[in-house]
């Protein structure tokens, strides 16, 4: 499929926009004062949004509006007045997360387009085909897809795709993180991640207690950011990802300044238009403007390791450009023999050997005694700075003033370098005004009438057929037919659309956004479990729960099929519900993997099925007989996405650990076309009640990363030891792998409890609640469900001092409420 392509890219402020638009910008994406995923970015007023969609119009670049965030109910009801606004004043497209959003945009402005962000974790063909059908134009893939993957898709749909090709990576999948959420109230889902994959933690076996990297593998002591990942540079694979067949190119970074998306943009502007492999002066400014350690190709080649990582420093390292010769202490004088250019004025960072960086801006440089303004390779300079600094410590150029006054200049205030071709005819004639017509390449045409009559020429000038007329007048003329032309080319992205108001769109969203509740509270709950290995189900065989979750890595790792056959039978036989749980990324790579067992399964005489991503409904295909259940990791978030997934075919969700009880209890639990009918028809709402929740899920997987450090045959042996991360608090983090797929989760250092408060978790409405088993042994999942069990039947306080013991260990130990108390930012 042949596309032109398009090179999207960010704006975090004004300045940043007039940049991508000045450098070759074709589309650009921006976000409100809210409802997007990046808060801490400068965004846009409701006035400044559209000066901002004018003047891209104007020169022929779109621009897209992130609502990429989840909302709850009343936040919903006031995304319907902003979205109305967004849709009058031209917004080409809106980038959305939540399914609800999505839905209410279609219902309110069925014509809008609608992009499926990053945050809705795509990552292979049947989630792309379900957006297609729900009525999405776009799909943002999943940053950790191969070339390969991305071409197949982009083969099967007629949806266009778009891949990030340049700034920061996440570890995790985008859309599957909690752990700025749930260490510090500040959910990325909501726009505000802390980013604590940027902070320092250290590699430890939890059994033995001890801290294996850096310190066991005698590795750099400074080497501890092993979260953070080197910056994303596809600048050398363009060509490859105009033959996949990627429609848009996107590049990261609402949070940089704007010489940095001046210098991006341009440098893939040219890259994209001719084709050329990239020369080493343009590279050297892509590592200049912002990197981490030197850029990664991120999971495009299929590939990842330690490569992709920047474990001595999560922040800009900027270029090498020497080492120190001699540090004065009592002058704070420093000598560096440079590897490039210095000038003044640029910013510099010496990385000392305690680990900490001492920066400074070049106010003053000095070379073989004189003062000069700028020094080259090979030469020794001298220039002022504090710090524990000592001889052989590197010193890198973090900030280059000339690269940066170059930036600078394509955006300054009367910048005008995109231009839009216009062709004019000019016609002047005596008695009559000057008319002059304009039109562009795209079809806009305007007719300009001046307000003055050409008279008969009182002196001879070359004008046929001598006729005279002001130039104040032509260049009247002149401006305001370009004026004209300008409108009109704002004005073409609204004429089809329809002006709305809310007052007509009433009807439309009265069934779905209703202000009448129902008492919710729950007569009765279902309680769940849900296990993670073979002897956690052993052991629960006869605690009588309502349900029964197991992972489908058990089916597989199972060697006895038959004992497992035997225990599931023994569940069912006690009325117990059976269902499987799939992993929640599952690529085109990992069906051969998974696709046998899950097409045994009627063999085991399950009930249903849990997912965690809409693209893997379609693996139910041969099984429509199942209970389509969906985990935590679809988001869901209010009524509306409640309602989206009901009418996908779910039967059962887990609601949003982001929410409090609260919310939960404002959420309607029943599909929204259905009030009075039979219990049957309820879409079942659950919440997490224990356990401790998976924070990150992570193709890169830590400990394959240091597999060269963990066993001599240098393989990933992930599933052999107990690992965890430990932070600078001395919390420890559990990590949770898949030996089938690399793949690694992280576990909170906590665990969520709420067995003394199940009047609330009855109060909020939700008809089920689960107890999460990760890392806990049998014997305690049994002490946990008896705990839980008996909260339900004799209630809270009863319970909690019947197992009063229990309860103070747990105590001891330490736990959390999660959000359901506090919520997040």
């Amino acid at each position: 499929m042949t596309y032109n392509i398009e090179l999207l890219s960010p704006a975090g402020t004004w300045g940043a926009l007039v940049a991508a638009v000045q450098n070759g910008a074709d589309a650009i994406y921006l976000g409100g004062k809210a409802f997007n995923a990046r808060q801490y970015a400068g965004n846009f007023d409701n006035e400044k949004l559209k000066q901002a969609v004018e003047y891209c119009h104007i020169r022929g670049v779109k621009i897209y509006l992130t609502v990429n965030t989840l909302l709850n109910d009343r936040e919903l009801k006031e995304l319907i007045d902003y979205i109305i606004y967004a849709y009058n004043i031209g917004i080409d497209a809106v980038i959305v997360q939540d399914l609800g959003v999505a839905k209410l945009i279609k219902e309110i402005t069925p014509d809008f387009s609608l992009h499926a962000s990053t945050q809705m974790t795509v990552h292979n063909l049947d989630g792309v085909k379900l957006l297609e059908k729900i009525g999405f134009d776009r799909v943002v893939l999943a940053r950790e897809l191969s070339c390969e993957e991305i071409k197949y898709i982009c083969q099967n749909t007629s949806l266009e795709i778009e891949v990030f090709v340049h700034g920061a990576l996440c570890i995790s999948y985008s859309g599957q993180c909690l752990m700025s959420s749930l260490i510090g109230g500040r959910s990325g889902n909501r726009g505000r991640c802390a980013q604590p994959c940027r902070l320092p933690y250290e590699f430890i076996d939890r059994e033995l207690k001890e801290v294996l990297f850096p310190k066991v593998f005698n590795r750099d002591e400074n080497q501890k950011y092993l979260l953070s990942p080197k910056d994303l540079s596809l600048i050398k694979h363009l060509n490859a990802l105009k033959n996949a067949g990627v429609k848009s190119f996107k590049i990261e970074g609402r949070m940089k300044r704007a010489e940095y998306v001046a210098v991006i943009t341009k440098i893939y502007r040219h890259y994209l238009d001719t084709g050329l492999a990239i020369d080493p002066k343009d590279y050297h400014e892509l590592l200049q403007i912002f990197n981490r350690g030197g850029f990664t190709q991120g999971y495009f080649e299929g590939k990842t390791g330690q490569n992709m990582m920047s474990y001595r420093k999560p922040n800009n390292w900027g270029v090498h450009i020497g080492e120190v010769v001699l540090y004065d202490k009592k002058r704070q004088m420093v000598q560096v023999k440079l590897k490039s250019n210095l000038h003044v004025g640029d910013g510099i960072e010496v990385w000392t050997k305690s680990g900490q960086g001492q920066g400074a801006v070049v106010t003053k440089l000095t070379a073989a005694n004189h003062i000069v303004q700028s020094a080259s390779k090979g030469e020794v300079v001298s220039f002022k700075i504090k710090g524990d600094i000592n001889k052989g410590d590197k010193v890198y150029k973090t900030s280059d003033i000339k690269l940066n006054e170059q930036a600078k200049i394509s955006f300054h205030e009367n910048a005008n370098n995109r231009t839009i071709p216009i062709y004019g005819n000019c016609k002047i004639e005596l008695g009559k005004p000057i008319s002059l017509n304009l039109w562009d390449d795209e079809g806009n045409f305007i007719a300009y009438v001046g307000e003055r009559t050409a008279e008969q020429a009182l002196m001879s000038i070359d004008l046929q057929p001598g006729l005279a007329l002001p130039i104040s007048e032509i260049n009247n003329a002149r401006r305001n037919a370009v004026e004209l032309l300008e409108k009109r080319r704002i004005d073409i992205h609204l004429e089809k659309r329809t002006n709305i108001e809310l007052k007509n769109i009433k009807h439309k969203i009265s069934g779905l956004l209703k202000d009448d509740r129902m008492d919710q509270k729950t007569a009765e709950i279902k309680l769940s479990v849900q296990i993670h290995h073979y002897p956690q189900l052993k052991a629960l065989t006869k605690n009588n729960v309502d349900r029964i979750y197991i992972p489908v890595n058990v089916f597989l790792k199972n060697d006895s099929k038959e004992n497992l056959k035997n225990i599931i039978q023994d569940y069912i036989s006690q009325e117990i519900e059976v269902f499987c749980v799939l992993p929640r990324i599952l690529r085109e790579k990992d069906f051969p993997i998974y696709m046998d067992a899950i097409q045994k399964l009627n063999d085991f005489g399950i009930a249903g099925i849990m997912i965690g991503n809409i693209g893997h409904m379609n693996l139910l295909k041969d099984n429509r007989h199942l209970k389509l259940f969906g985990d935590f990791g679809l988001n869901v978030f209010n009524s509306l996405s409640l309602y989206v997934v009901q009418q996908l075919g779910f039967k059962g969700v887990t609601l949003s650990p982001e929410l409090t009880l609260k919310q939960i209890k404002d959420i309607k639990k029943q599909p929204l076309e259905i009030h009075a009918q039979s219990d049957k028809n309820v879409l079942e709402s659950e919440i997490i009640v224990y356990g401790r929740l998976p924070l990150m899920v992570m193709e890169n997987c830590p400990i394959g990363n240091l597999s060269e450090y963990l066993s001599a045959e240098h393989k990933c042996r992930c599933d052999q030891r107990n690992y965890g991360l430990l932070d600078r608090k001395g919390m420890v983090f559990p990590i949770q792998t898949n030996k089938y797929t690399c793949r690694a989760e992280i576990l909170n250092s906590q665990p969520i409890f709420l067995a003394d408060s199940m009047d609330d978790i009855l109060a909020s409405g939700t008809n089920a609640m689960r107890l999460l088993f990760t890392i806990e042994s049998p014997e305690k999942c049994e002490k946990i469900t008896n705990l839980y069990k008996d909260a339900l039947v004799m209630g809270q306080e009863a319970a909690v001092k019947k197992h009063s013991d229990f309860v103070n260990q747990i105590e001891k130990e330490g736990f959390t409420r999660g959000h359901y108390y506090r919520g997040v930012e």
